[in-house]
């Protein structure tokens, strides 16, 4: 089950250029991993995968500061600052939460 955010997206119609932020439980049917992606122009580019523990509620949260990104779970920073520049991302101002499957929700989503 993945849940989430997507932040500088282009087109929630024909998206081509995004931030992906998710929190993937059982990704390998035992694992849970937080991802940070960046597609551009329909590319895809891992960023950040990072194994964690799951906790219930436990807030997944996603700073921008100009081009520099940084993911937290549970108040802790995953990984490492992340820089995304790229010109068909920064700038787009469309952003949403997703869900993979209709069991994940949202207790608060804040921009």
């Amino acid at each position: 089950m993945q849940g989430g955010m997507v932040i500088n997206l282009d087109s929630d119609l024909n998206p081509q250029n995004f931030v992906a932020i998710y929190l993937d439980r059982n990704y390998t049917n035992k694992d849970n991993y937080i991802f940070l992606e960046k597609v551009v122009a329909g590319v895809k580019t891992n960023l950040l995968a990072v194994e964690t523990t799951y906790v219930a509620g436990a807030p997944l949260k996603l700073i921008k500061s100009g081009t520099t990104y940084q993911v937290f779970y549970n108040g802790v920073q995953v990984g490492t600052d992340q820089t995304i520049a790229d010109a068909g991302v920064v700038d787009n101002t469309l952003h949403m939460q997703f869900a993979s499957d209709p069991s994940v929700s949202f207790m608060s989503y804040t921009i």
